[in-house]
């Protein structure tokens, strides 16, 4: 989860510091927040994804929605059903359905 963490707060400095300046035709902003959906919703982050993409449509609403923002509606209310966890030196997964 840390790598996870790392990297959001990655694309947040990104949005926050550099969110105006002009690359390839875009921000910088926009392709931070796009990093962030795409990392949510590939790590089933579905809440945090539906945000992500509310805020996206907010900020840029005559561009394109990311991919993962075209099932939004469909996003889970729950952060993640599964979580692994270590028991006896093993990977054990833990799933909630």
């Amino acid at each position: 989860r840390s790598s996870y963490d790392n990297a959001m707060r990655d694309y947040n400095d990104l949005r926050q510091s550099y969110s105006n300046i002009q690359s390839e035709g875009t921000t910088l902003g926009e392709k931070a927040l796009r990093g962030q959906i795409d990392l949510t919703v590939s790590t089933n982050q579905f809440e945090t994804a539906k945000k992500l993409c509310e805020e996206y449509k907010k900020s840029y609403p005559n561009i394109n929605q990311p991919f993962g923002c075209e099932k939004a509606a469909t996003f889970s209310s729950v952060e993640s059903s599964a979580r692994d966890v270590i028991i006896n030196g093993r990977v054990k997964r833990i799933a909630f359905d």
